[in-house]
């Protein structure tokens, strides 16, 4: 299975990163890599006039596509009938414009996908007035820097720098429980060989990460059944590294690797009650596989990827660049009430400025300086975390302690209610045929859909809990300080 295997050598670099007496071991370590790896090569950017138009409906969505596409670009209609075309967007643009038009193949923004997963995950670990020492809630204020944070409006790298935290907390935690220590104190000096190093991460990962608390009970190793603190930490390990191993695939240009995440993330969406990304996830996986040319299927999944310096390991998604790229404008703008002429006349050299920006940081060194202290500033948090766990002893199984917070295993929650002749995944297929008529003429050949099934398939996106509008990103960018792996 490539998730353990991947999961294995990030549990290990995490170890090698936060133990200074690990470290040495870090240079041997393989290199995840992806069969289908794209080459570090720089993505080439055109900044168009921006366009005062609504997009809160599916017409004004296709004025836009209109007006780009024929009007500002000039691209001759005939060319459609010929030529293939994609857009990216989040969930409500792909839905409107696939709803529309049969021309353009649309891909998601993997940004938003993160997103909302981590909106998934913190819905479902948070914890409330039911908390425990693991919830969301809790964990968020040991510290003081990670406070704010919460679920309604999500700051996106603030979210994954405190997840990643804790992930790393929860892995020292892990090691410190199975070689049975009791300070980091005691870690920073126990001393490994290499295949003890190994093998400790390997432990890690099939003793704390991966087994469902089923199997963990049925082996009796979770000795008291239920929701318990220490059953709720393995479920936010797993959790939280899948979310890991995705941000590692955009950042090293991994697109097989990132579509397998993907396909991990439909019965997680759907165990979390996120029904309308579950089937957009659904939707784009069945379009690469069984829909779209294959000459083109690969090229237009690798689009969800943007690589703005043409360096390795630095790839990122195409829909955060662009978010960051309209809150450059706006903060120069002077704010949302700016003129539409006003901004159409600064966008284009915004876009300029702001890449030479970014360039102009990195041979200074100022943005390796951040990265730094970042990194120091992180590496005190996740011993501050790693403290708490260890107070509360977590995944000490014979201290365990009883929760009143009930806790979704979202994986294995999900995948039963998928499958089934009334599963998930056969609402989906309703919906994908329902689409696929043809919408020119009356051929025989068009799939007909009931619509009693159409409107019982219809029936749970109608009552999804991503239903509600898309969680926005905090505006102030914060430079992405992840782990080079």
């Amino acid at each position: 299975m490539e998730f353990r295997k991947n999961t294995i050598l990030h549990v290990a670099h995490i170890l090698g990163d936060e133990v200074k007496i690990f470290a040495n071991f870090l240079p041997d370590l393989p290199k995840i890599k992806d069969p289908r790896a794209m080459p570090a090569h720089k993505t080439e950017e055109y900044y168009l006039l921006t366009f005062d138009q609504e997009q809160g409906s599916t017409r004004g969505n296709m004025i836009v596509l209109e007006h780009y596409w024929l009007k500002t670009l000039a691209v001759p209609k005939s060319v459609f009938e010929d030529t293939s075309f994609s857009i990216l967007g989040d969930r409500l643009t792909t839905a409107r414009d696939r709803a529309a038009q049969d021309h353009f193949r649309m891909i998601s923004g993997v940004m938003h996908i993160c997103m909302n997963m981590i909106q998934n995950m913190g819905r479902n670990t948070f914890g409330g007035t039911n908390r425990d020492a693991v919830s969301m809630d809790t964990l968020r204020g040991v510290l003081p820097n990670h406070s704010a944070l919460n679920t309604k409006k999500i700051d996106f790298y603030g979210w994954l720098q405190f997840m990643d935290a804790i992930l790393r907390a929860l892995t020292l935690a892990a090691a410190m429980a199975l070689l049975d220590l009791t300070t980091t104190k005691q870690l920073d000096e126990h001393k490994l060989t290499r295949p003890e190093f190994m093998s400790l991460a390997e432990k890690i990962v099939d003793s704390f990460l991966l087994p469902s608390i089923d199997r963990l009970e049925a082996d009796d190793v979770k000795k008291l059944p239920g929701q318990t603190e220490s059953g709720h930490a393995v479920l936010l390990f797993h959790d939280l590294m899948t979310m890991h191993e995705t941000r590692h695939s955009i950042k090293h240009g991994h697109p097989e690797q990132l579509k397998r995440m993907l396909k991990y993330y439909i019965p997680m969406f759907y165990g979390g009650g996120s029904y309308n990304y579950s089937n957009e996830l659904m939707e784009l996986l069945h379009n690469m596989e069984h829909d779209w040319p294959p000459e083109c299927a690969n090229i237009t999944f690798d689009g969800m990827l943007v690589n703005t310096t043409g360096k390795e390991a630095a790839f990122t998604e195409g829909d955060i660049h662009v978010e960051q790229m309209n809150d450059s404008i706006k903060e120069k703008a002077h704010g949302v009430n700016t003129s539409p002429e006003y901004l159409e006349k600064i966008t284009p050299a915004l876009g300029v400025l702001h890449h030479l920006t970014e360039h102009i940081y990195t041979d200074l060194g100022v943005e390796e300086i951040n990265s730094l202290h970042a990194k120091v500033k992180q590496h005190v948090d996740v011993r501050g975390y790693v403290d708490h766990l260890v107070d509360y002893k977590i995944f000490r199984w014979e201290s365990d302690t009883a929760s009143n917070h009930a806790v979704v295993d979202l994986y294995r929650n999900g995948l039963p209610q998928l499958a089934g002749p009334e599963g998930g995944h056969a609402k989906h297929l309703i919906r994908h045929k329902n689409r696929l008529r043809k919408r020119d003429d009356n051929d025989s050949g068009s799939p007909t859909v009931d619509r009693q099934e159409l409107m019982f398939a219809d029936r749970e996106l109608i009552d999804a809990i991503d239903l509600i509008p898309e969680p926005r990103v905090d505006a102030e960018e914060i430079e992405d300080d992840e782990e080079d792996e």
